[in-house]
């Protein structure tokens, strides 16, 4: 009997069914709304048990990282520890833990041009950073605090202590886990972690609560990258009447579960940001769900994007340049593509840019090896040459739903998207307006690049 192949409409779709079905964003305990806390770690669980998307081929953290990590965590922990710092400020900023080197600094992309601004119009501030592979890239002064007190303690509190979910509540979960193995014909296991995550949310809320009081801001600026943490921020910034305001760091969609919320009355979760600021109106069409009204959907503009286009605005486009984006769930599909194209593009450069947690690993892939051997391919594993110089001589973009894509469209790349699991969900507003192309599987890419010229 064939397996079913499931798509991302049938998960979250599911998930969504479910939601109304047992009124899971009713429940709470203690405070902790547990439904918004595990909502998207379940359905990244969903969709890799059912093999929609494989494991991403990243580096892993070994044993012997973070043994090395223990001395550094202690000396963060006392020198550079929030807790510590009893100064009052009007706004609180927590980055993105990947830096990019910019003027001589690692810095985040997302917040570096807000601080800039804070800094001319002398509104003070602080910087929280979370260690990124056991380790801070920013540049360490007096602004930045790093956030290893408040981790390493929910860790070793997590493990220590045991609060519990009522027995109510966990047959509910259960019964939930139950639903959704039946339906994807799957072995879930999600239930058996959930004392687990609810009582490091516990710790985690009752650190950010004091942390809060402490600082006395007026606003919270955030990247949500650290879900498990910045989560409980939001919810105790809501309690103690903080406004959060979360800054665009990436794709946005329908599918995408973290924003996407469409049987939920608006401005009512728990754990979700009084404001988003978007990098343009294009992502209001392309997510329709968001949990907040509209008036708190903001369009601010991506600065960072726009320095690079000025940067990189002399840079001549090559004809025969195309530009492939990776994603580590895909990593072998794309390599597959890659090597389908080979014969039939000898005349063009193929610039295969992986994703920067697949650097270290790549040559672990005999495809990507073999690939790496032809004289017009280049895999890009390193940030020596920027993406956005590549962008702006690349005639073409080859990739899935990469953030890339949207940047690519302001270096007036032609977009071709590849027929893989969750493109048409993340990317449909922009497949079906024309604004990219979508490649099905029973197409050539080549035959579309060729004709084009």
């Amino acid at each position: 009997m064939k397996k079913i192949e499931y798509t991302l409409k049938d998960i979250c779709e599911k998930i969504w069914e479910l939601e109304q079905k047992y009124d899971l964003f009713s429940i709470e305990e203690k405070g902790i709304p547990i439904w918004e806390i595990i909502r998207s770690d379940l359905v990244s669980e969903v969709i890799l048990e059912t093999g929609l998307y494989s494991q991403s081929n990243t580096l892993k953290n070994s044993f012997f990282d973070k043994i090395k990590y223990l001395p550094k965590a202690i000396y963060w922990s006392i020198f550079k520890n929030p807790f510590f710092s009893f100064k009052k400020v009007d706004n609180l900023i927590f980055e993105f833990s990947r830096k990019k080197f910019i003027n001589n600094e690692n810095v985040d992309i997302y917040t570096f041009y807000l601080v800039r601004k804070f800094i001319e119009n002398k509104v003070n501030f602080e910087k929280f950073d979370f260690q990124n592979k056991f380790n801070h890239l920013c540049k360490n002064d007096n602004k930045i605090k790093y956030l290893d007190f408040l981790t390493v303690l929910t860790s070793i509190g997590g493990k220590i202590l045991r609060f519990k979910i009522s027995k109510k509540n966990l047959n509910i979960f259960k019964e939930v886990e139950k639903n959704i193995s039946v339906f994807f014909n799957i072995k879930l296991n999600f239930s058996y972690k959930l004392n687990f995550i609810f009582t490091k949310n516990i710790i985690i809320s009752w650190l950010f609560n004091i942390l809060i009081k402490q600082k006395k801001p007026k606003k919270i600026y955030l990247v949500l990258e650290q879900t498990e943490y910045l989560k409980p921020l939001i919810k105790e910034a809501k309690k103690l009447g903080v406004e959060t305001i979360e800054l665009q760091h990436g794709i946005i969609s329908n599918y995408h579960m973290a924003y996407s919320f469409p049987k939920l009355e608006r401005n009512t979760l728990k754990c979700f940001s009084d404001k988003i600021y978007l990098w343009d109106d294009i992502f209001k069409k392309m997510c329709t769900n968001f949990p907040i009204s509209n008036d708190k959907l903001i369009v601010k503009g991506f600065d960072y994007l726009e320095q690079q286009k000025i940067e990189f605005k002399r840079v001549e486009k090559k004809e025969n340049q195309i530009i492939i984006i990776s994603q580590g769930s895909f990593t072998k599909k794309i390599s597959e593509i890659i090597k389908s194209i080979l014969i039939e593009s000898k005349e063009y450069t193929i610039i295969y840019k992986l994703h920067p947690l697949e650097y270290y690993k790549w040559r672990d892939f005999d495809l990507l090896v073999d690939i790496s051997k032809y004289d017009n391919v280049k895999i890009i594993d390193n940030n020596e040459i920027p993406l956005y110089h590549f962008l702006a001589e690349s005639k073409y973009l080859i990739g899935a739903y990469s953030t890339v894509v949207f940047e690519a469209l302001h270096f007036d790349c032609k977009i071709l998207l590849l027929d893989l699991p969750s493109v048409n969900e993340h990317m449909g507003p922009l497949i079906k307006d024309g604004t990219v192309k979508f490649i099905k599987k029973n197409e050539k890419i080549m035959d579309y690049i060729i004709g084009e010229n």
